[in-house]
């Protein structure tokens, strides 16, 4: 189906699969990712639950205008997109880029949340100069050369020994997302800071994370979890960044637990 929102006052069409009945759980990709992302998660989750997932602007099957790329962009088509399909009390899992909007809508709209989910995904994914150095790197190496990013950021994202057809998958997918959609929310990341207001967020948290994922800072998860009121850490072993992607029934059975947590709407 697709949902419309708005930037500038232009129309903007959002990608969206919804299936199944039961507590509601919506499903964030990642930074020039898609809802391909959660392949694993959707079938699985969708027999229990009311399973959402939507391509954010500017990835898959959605509308890639050519500006509105920041976070609280795409937290306004989160919050438009749930309003549209009449979803409350929901549960957001988001990866990533995705775990940024969650936090942020967590923020923004407490009263509509039953949990969240946050994979891979730091309050405040930029700490350090390093951290700095390493996004200006980046993007100039994506304007550079594509294909040479994937090659950089791989050892960052993935298990020391993942499987190489999930590497090529995981780049494919990345490769359509376009340039200057990537380049845009890559430096509305390098600002989101949102670390000092997370004893705002009062509902049930996990933090999960990939054992071999570097691209979230270790001291910046145990910070969060200081902050964060209801929370729990859960680590998903022999995975890197994509653990939906490496260690999907590892992951689908921690959030499986999670979710038991609540009781159906």
């Amino acid at each position: 189906m697709i949902v419309i929102t708005k930037i500038n006052g232009v129309d903007i069409q959002l990608y969206v699969l919804q299936e199944g009945q039961g507590l509601s759980v919506v499903f964030i990709h990642g930074w020039a990712a898609s809802h391909r992302f959660w392949k694993y998660q959707i079938p699985h989750f969708k027999l229990k639950y009311q399973v959402t997932a939507y391509d954010l602007r500017g990835h898959g099957e959605s509308d890639k205008p050519s500006t509105g790329y920041t976070v609280n962009d795409h937290v306004n088509d989160l919050e438009l997109l749930l309003e549209d399909l009449s979803i409350e009390n929901t549960v957001l899992i988001g990866h990533s880029l995705g775990g940024m909007i969650a936090l942020a809508y967590a923020l923004k709209a407490p009263h509509n949340l039953r949990g969240l989910v946050i994979v891979g995904a730091s309050a405040r994914p930029v700490p350090s100069r390093k951290r700095s150095f390493q996004f200006t790197f980046l993007a100039w190496l994506i304007r550079m050369s594509r294909t040479r990013a994937s090659k950089f950021t791989q050892k960052e994202i993935f298990a020391p020994d993942v499987d190489p057809e999930l590497v090529d998958w995981v780049n494919n997918e990345s490769l359509r997302t376009p340039t200057h959609v990537i380049l845009q929310i890559l430096k509305s990341v390098k600002k989101f800071d949102v670390m000092n207001r997370l004893q705002e967020i009062k509902v049930p948290t996990a933090l999960v994370t990939g054992e071999y994922d570097t691209v979230v800072d270790s001291s910046d998860l145990k910070e969060m979890q200081g902050r964060l009121s209801a929370s729990k850490q859960l680590i998903i072993d022999n995975a890197g960044h994509n653990c939906i992607l490496e260690q999907p029934s590892l992951f689908n059975s921690k959030l499986e637990h999670f979710l038991q947590n609540f009781d159906s709407p």
